[in-house]
């Protein structure tokens, strides 16, 4: 970030000049500015509490971030997290955890994005490629789901009111339209896949 800003700093002291060199320093800057941007976000998410938890077993609260979509071994989803406790739980919360990722066996629940949510499982380390691609997508770690029950409707009312529609806009398109067109306009119009196969 620091050689971002000098280069920008000496970009705007070259235009004087009324040379090429400022262009090159201003292109120079923004690609430190943003590899800079880039690490710290990185050196953010694996310094999250979530991540120094793999291989615990936690009870996680917080809001369901996307609905859960089915795969071939089970189903994944996205958690924004509120508060984790350690099993057994008496132990103390961890606070600011940030974004998990689920993942479950058997079948996927049908619970709206947006909801309250408590899961139980396993903490898991990010690892591989995939694991590397959700870190730059703010996820600090996977929680392998035991358990997962649903708290409750959305904390504020413009969740409510959106989920609301999505689930009037999702049951006029089963009503109108045959099971394969009607899961391709609702994962066009709502980005709910999870009725395509």
């Amino acid at each position: 970030c620091a050689g971002g800003v000098v280069a920008c700093v000496g970009a705007l002291a070259g235009s004087r000049a009324g040379t090429t060199l400022p262009v090159v320093l201003v292109a120079v800057s923004f690609c430190l500015l943003g590899a800079g941007w880039g690490g710290m976000h990185d050196a953010r998410v694996r310094a999250s509490p979530m991540a120094a938890l793999a291989g615990r077993s936690v009870i996680v609260a917080g809001t369901l971030g996307s609905n859960a979509e089915q795969g071939m071994f089970g189903w994944t989803a996205a958690m924004r997290a509120r508060s984790v406790r350690l099993m057994p739980s008496s132990s103390p919360d961890v606070a600011s955890p940030g974004s998990i990722w689920l993942q479950g066996r058997g079948r996927r629940p049908h619970i709206p994005a947006g909801e309250q949510i408590v899961a139980r499982g396993k903490v898991r380390r990010l690892e591989g490629s995939f694991g590397a691609y959700l870190r730059r997508r703010g996820y600090a770690a996977a929680l392998a789901v035991d358990d997962l029950e649903d708290a409750g409707p959305p904390r504020y009312l413009v969740v409510c009111l959106a989920n609301s529609v999505r689930g009037s806009l999702r049951r006029s398109l089963a009503r109108l339209f045959p099971p394969k067109d009607a899961g391709l306009l609702m994962g066009l119009a709502l980005g709910d896949t999870s009725t395509l196969d």
